[in-house]
């Protein structure tokens, strides 16, 4: 774990990392300035209202999607600590938990600041309402919205890195490019969803409410994507394995 946490160090110390760096301070800023600026209602009202944003996530995930890249190839170069893993297994293993952190530390920095920005707005009520679509507390769904935003995010970053190890990079590219823009265009679905057989199959859906007849259901449905990503995440590490021309002894 120590080692890991030198490498963090090492990453966040480039001239790249401390760009990403400045990029989430900005758009934690502005998204959080914006926010207090048009929304009056309380203080989980108004952090709900940033992290359901179509364009605050398409910059925070193309943020992101830098941010994987260029840990990846810092990882790839740090020599001193590939001779010291044992196969590929434990390189690829490596590989995706120091970008996972990297990209946690990203995700938090934005967090921490929108909250700052909210904090700074002394007139503001904790807005605790009732969540109408289920009628529970809203914070209990920001607490479960959030949570499923973190993990699909760094199980997407994770897939990411690995497609650019076996896939053509420039192919890499162009999906990004389309995910980034179906998520800024994202035109939110009012249809309610009553079954498990109508779950959406897109990673954008899901960082939106999803219009579900009862709060169980968009846990189950939440649930199952996951899984299904954590399926796509495991054959694309096997594949990549597979792929490295040279065991790392």
């Amino acid at each position: 774990m120590r080692s890991r946490i030198e490498i963090l160090k090492f990453i966040f110390k480039t001239d790249v990392s401390k760009f990403v760096v400045l990029l989430s301070i900005v758009i934690g800023l502005f998204a959080g300035n914006t926010l207090i600026s048009r929304e009056t209602q309380g203080y989980f009202i108004s952090l709900f209202h940033v992290y359901v944003t179509a364009s605050f996530h398409a910059i925070v995930l193309a943020i992101l999607l830098i941010n994987s890249i260029h840990s990846m190839k810092i990882f790839e170069k740090l020599d001193f600590y590939i001779m010291r893993v044992r196969n590929k297994r434990n390189y690829i293993k490596s590989l995706l938990i120091i970008t996972s952190l990297s990209n946690f530390f990203i995700i938090t920095l934005i967090f921490v600041i929108v909250l700052c920005c909210l904090n700074m707005n002394s007139s503001f009520s904790l807005g605790i309402v009732s969540y109408e679509l289920y009628g529970i507390s809203n914070v209990v769904y920001l607490f479960f919205f959030l949570m499923r935003y973190i993990i699909i995010t760094l199980i997407l970053m994770s897939i990411h890195v690995l497609a650019f190890k076996i896939l053509n990079r420039i192919l890499v590219f162009i999906i990004d490019i389309y995910f980034l823009t179906s998520v800024f265009l994202y035109s939110y679905k009012v249809n309610t969803i009553n079954t498990i057989w109508k779950m959406p199959l897109l990673p954008q859906d899901y960082y939106f409410p999803l219009q579900c007849n009862i709060f169980s259901l968009e846990i189950g449905i939440s649930i199952i994507f996951i899984l299904l990503l954590l399926l796509i995440y495991c054959v694309l590490a096997r594949l990549a394995c597979n792929k490295m021309s040279q065991v790392i002894d």
